[in-house]
């Protein structure tokens, strides 16, 4: 049986600024579950069980930056809307691969997030 795959898409709207240190910081929470899901399947005794993260060809973990031509604004209005315009509807169904996406969809100021009431 082939594991499901996690792969990690990092969408950046229009009218928003790439996060220089996006990849190291998006990577490190699958890797984080990747371990805790093999220690807690061998603990409750179904040996290391756990799922993989897609990697590329040079087998480092495979992350993905897509712009997107859609706005912040639009993001926080419908995120899943938004991200299935930006990766074509997701994937296909009966897919082994799970998509992981995130984006800028917010605004600090002042020290604060700045998350709009719907």
């Amino acid at each position: 049986m082939v594991p499901n795959t996690v792969r990690v898409i990092y969408i950046v709207p229009k009218d928003a600024e790439e996060w220089a240190d996006a990849k190291r910081r998006a990577i490190e929470v699958p890797k984080d579950l990747q371990d805790f899901f093999a220690d807690e399947m061998n603990r409750l005794v179904h040996s290391p069980k756990t799922f993989e993260i897609a990697r590329d060809g040079e087998g480092d973990l495979l992350f993905e930056v897509k712009p997107s031509p859609l706005e912040k604004a639009q993001f926080q209005t419908d995120y899943i809307w938004a991200c299935q315009e930006v990766l074509d509807g997701g994937r296909p169904k009966g897919a082994l691969d799970i998509e992981v996406c995130f984006f800028e969809g917010y605004s600090i100021v002042n020290g604060i997030a700045f998350v709009p009431r719907r």
